[in-house]
């Protein structure tokens, strides 16, 4: 499909001009733009939105999948269905449709409307307005001895993750799960059979990601061979730990459920993290807090309109402890406790360090 003329519905000046005040409130909120006063929304919203720095800094908060969903509509230079969105890229429609309601959150995705009235969602349109089509890719964050930095110059004010200098007394068994998930139907009912782990909250964990990977059927306590069983034990042990991975980061349903919002921040944080290196648990949590405020801080105005910011950006100590068990289980992170399950460092692994980068490759 060739692409269409540019015209002045695709720059950003006319969308803005296009909107509500309220919708402009909202983007100011997003971009950081103070009420202007008497200069108008319009001209101080473009400003800031076509400021490089600034973009930089909106760019660098988004998820991995969001920044790869915006690169593809503005590398295509038009308007582009939401299903030929999800034949280019490797991610399911429901996480196109969170990361294009992102970006439309944003202001860096632009839904067209269609004066027919059946058209379906996944043929309606999306374009990045021209001048933001360049809009920079946030620079990796540099490290120094004791501190990870964190990309200090896209995100300022971002808490210090701090490295722990000797290893924690008790380190947690480490990815467990796969093997789990892999022979679940040579397990009993009465637990996992590991120690130092919570037999039955595992159990029940690893029967949930059998079935949501179609590796098992379960029918109360029965369990029988799912269609992708032989292919999910014909993956390495770091295949299995990247699509665990990945399904702890999309999964809405899990037992082990903690907000998608404290998901999403976390695996943007441990992303900073050095494979082999111990980093202080209380540093983590005061990170992941500020990326999650960070990040929704552009949706506050949104709370009159059925969203609910307060607790989409608020984390507690429980969901992080149970984000951080979890991702021990699938074998992302090593975790070690000062007594059991009080985790107070988390290393990063190696298999984790590629389920964490590696976003396009085959899973199961």
């Amino acid at each position: 499909m060739p692409p269409r003329t540019v015209t002045d519905r695709f720059f950003l000046v006319r969308l803005l001009a296009d909107l509500p005040r309220e919708r402009l409130r909202e983007l100011g909120a997003a971009w950081g733009v103070q009420d202007p006063g008497d200069r108008g929304w319009i001209a101080a919203l473009y400003r800031q939105m076509t400021d490089v720095s600034v973009g930089q800094e909106v760019i660098a908060r988004l998820g991995d999948d969001v920044r790869l969903v915006f690169r593809q509509l503005a590398r295509a230079g038009r308007p582009i269905a939401q299903s030929e969105l999800l034949r280019a890229l490797p991610f399911s429609e429901e996480r196109i449709e969170e990361s294009l309601r992102i970006l439309e959150t944003e202001g860096l995705a632009w839904k067209l409307h269609s004066g027919a009235r059946d058209r379906q969602p996944s043929d309606r349109e999306w374009l990045v307005p021209v001048e933001l089509r360049d809009a920079p890719r946030p620079r990796r964050p540099a490290t120094r001895r004791g501190v990870l930095s964190g990309a200090s110059n896209a995100l300022p004010g971002a808490p210090e993750l701090r490295v722990v200098d000797k290893p924690p007394p008790i380190i947690r068994p480490v990815a467990r799960l796969p093997a789990l998930v892999t022979n679940l139907d040579r397990i009993g009912e009465g637990g996992s059979g590991e120690t130092g782990l919570p037999g039955a909250d595992l159990l029940q964990f690893a029967r949930h990601c059998g079935e949501a990977l179609g590796v098992w059927i379960t029918n109360g306590p029965s369990i029988r061979a799912g269609p992708r069983l032989a292919a999910w034990r014909q993956l390495t042990s770091a295949q299995r730990v990247r699509a665990l991975a990945r399904l702890w980061l999309v999964d809405d349903r899990s037992p082990r459920h903690v907000p998608v919002l404290l998901r999403q921040a976390l695996w943007q944080v441990l992303m900073l993290a050095d494979v082999g290196t111990w980093y202080d648990v209380s540093s983590l949590a005061r990170r992941v807090a500020w990326q999650m405020t960070f990040v929704g801080s552009g949706r506050a105005d949104s709370a009159g309109r059925g969203h609910a910011p307060d607790r989409r950006a608020v984390m507690t100590r429980r969901d992080l402890d149970a984000a951080v068990e979890v991702l021990g289980w699938v074998g992302v992170i090593l975790v070690g406790d000062v007594s059991p399950r009080r985790p107070v460092a988390i290393q990063i692994t190696g298999d984790g360090r590629r389920a964490l980068e590696d976003r396009v490759g085959e899973g199961a």
